[in-house]
């Protein structure tokens, strides 16, 4: 095994092992089973919602996502007017939203403002806005 590196001769090792030590799998709850498998489809969702591009969001992306960061994405007004058309009541687990240094303007405010009265994102607690073209209209 002379040649090889430190870490590439422990791998050897432990393949050339006689007994591979397999531990069994711990019983879990159908409550855990359940838990386990809602966690693993809200990270799917989260990487589906990442590769797509913000006009192309549906409510069934945001569903499951606690922290939207589209700062400094270079997004346009109507880019703004998309993202808010798909803001409701059920995205209850969306926490933050970060907007700042994109290009939105007074319209684009006014749709969120419009949606946030009506109740979306019930329980959003941070929202960041700034370097945007919002003027006193939209504030």
């Amino acid at each position: 095994m002379s040649g090889l590196s430190p870490q590439m001769r422990r791998l050897v090792r432990r393949g050339m092992s006689p007994e591979k030590q397999r531990t069994a799998a711990p019983e879990r709850s159908p409550e855990e089973t359940e838990s386990r498998a809602a966690k693993r489809e809200e990270r799917r969702l989260v990487r589906e919602f990442w590769s797509k591009q913000p006009h192309g969001l549906t409510l069934d992306d945001l569903r499951c996502v606690r922290v939207v960061n589209l700062g400094h994405c270079h997004l346009s007004n109507d880019d703004g007017l998309a993202l808010a058309s798909q803001l409701t009541k059920e995205l209850r687990q969306l926490k933050e939203l970060h907007l700042y240094g994109n290009r939105f303007n007074d319209g684009a405010m006014q749709a969120f403002a419009a949606k946030w009265a009506s109740g979306a994102t019930p329980f959003l607690t941070r929202l960041h806005l700034g370097h945007n073209a919002i003027g006193d209209a939209g504030l």
